[in-house]
């Protein structure tokens, strides 16, 4: 993939709602899209992208989409409206054919072309409009929705300076401008937030699942942010963390082993989960904050504080060395040092350990740093 920051991975070509951010689909780039493939069609590859992504679509419901520049061409556009989708999408003047009769025949405004000058063509059936406008630069525009007659005052500012200028431009441009970059948002918060591709990998495998998980971590953020109205992200990283870890420690039966008279054991299934009667509220193991470790030549660090684990993990950790024996997971309402898992189900299965004092440190570690289970 030339012009990349990485040059080789997954491509993947997305269709999403520009209001919601949401992905309608996504297709994989495996090679089943060929020029040998889209020779007898007028709108090349792009085109049998585009067509394939809306299939999940009714037709004929006006459906609009707005494209960038490699995926439009006249034919795209007379194709769609066909099928009853509208398309607006920015054109490439070297692309053919060649439209030179909206041509302004200049890059950059000048006193002959100045900002605002607009011309406007048509194809043979009147279904597809195409107008040339110069804003910045000369942009070209293929629309098949918008009426090109009906004006919209798109209002810009001079560039080092504050003055204001009214340009009066085709409503189908003012719309592109929009609602165009849907996708770019959808990436925008993939790679600052849930990214994953500087993970240092030969694993063709592994590369292809953190693609997906930042897909979906991104969808769920922007579910999560339109349903609780909050930006802020640590409550859903929160929220996520706890989903996965209810699925792994809490929501499954637990067994206790009651002796009989001889030497064997029998256990009998029971699915209590760890919620305290008096609080109503469940109990479940977080980390200790970065930084709380011990300090390093007087100045702290990014280590987290650890202690030994109070399940004493004889059982589960038989034949580790003392390191494996300490955590620095604790949980949230006991306020004892406990591994994940085993160590922290044989804890709660016992009710007289449920009546141990909290742990000093882990109260004087969320005091310091102001840690809000």
């Amino acid at each position: 993939m030339p012009n990349k920051p990485i040059g080789c991975g997954f491509k993947f070509y997305a269709l999403v709602d520009y209001e919601t951010k949401l992905f309608i689909d996504f297709l994989l780039e495996n090679g089943s899209f060929t020029a040998a493939g889209a020779s007898n069609k007028d709108w090349g590859i792009a085109g049998e992208i585009v067509l394939a992504l809306i299939a999940c679509l009714a037709s004929h419901v006006w459906y609009v989409l707005f494209m960038d520049n490699w995926y439009t061409t006249v034919q795209l556009a007379a194709e769609l409206f066909r099928r009853g989708f509208g398309m607006v999408g920015t054109y490439r003047t070297d692309r053919k054919p060649h439209l030179t009769e909206i041509s302004l025949n200049a890059f950059k405004p000048t006193a002959r072309v100045p900002k605002g000058s607009t011309r406007i063509a048509h194809n043979e059936s009147g279904t597809v409009v195409v107008y040339q406008v110069m804003d910045n630069r000369a942009v070209t525009i293929v629309d098949n929705y918008y009426d090109s007659n009906d004006p919209f005052e798109l209002i810009r500012v001079e560039r080092h300076s504050i003055i204001k200028n009214a340009l009066n431009v085709p409503i189908g441009l003012a719309n592109y401008n929009a609602k165009m970059g849907g996708a770019d948002a959808v990436g925008s918060i993939k790679s600052g937030h849930y990214s994953f591709e500087n993970i240092r990998t030969t694993k063709w495998n592994l590369k292809f699942d953190e693609v997906l998980l930042g897909f979906y971590m991104t969808q769920g953020w922007v579910i999560y942010r339109d349903i609780h109205g909050t930006d802020d992200r640590e409550d859903f990283q929160l929220d996520v963390i706890l989903y996965f870890m209810n699925h792994r420690y809490f929501n499954r039966s637990r067994s206790s082993s009651s002796s009989s008279s001889s030497s064997s054991s029998s256990s009998s299934s029971s699915s209590s989960s760890a919620i305290c009667s008096s609080t109503n509220k469940q109990h479940y193991p977080i980390q200790t904050p970065e930084g709380s470790g011990p300090l390093k030549s007087g100045f702290p660090t990014k280590k987290r504080y650890r202690a030994r684990c109070k399940a004493g993990c004889i059982e589960h950790y038989a034949g580790g060395s003392s390191g494996s024996r300490s955590t620095n997971w604790y949980c949230v309402l006991c306020k004892q040092f406990l591994h994940p898992g085993k160590c922290f189900d044989s804890f709660h299965d016992n009710k007289n350990a449920l009546s141990i004092k909290a742990d000093s440190k882990i109260i004087e570690i969320e005091r310091n740093f102001k840690v809000k289970p």
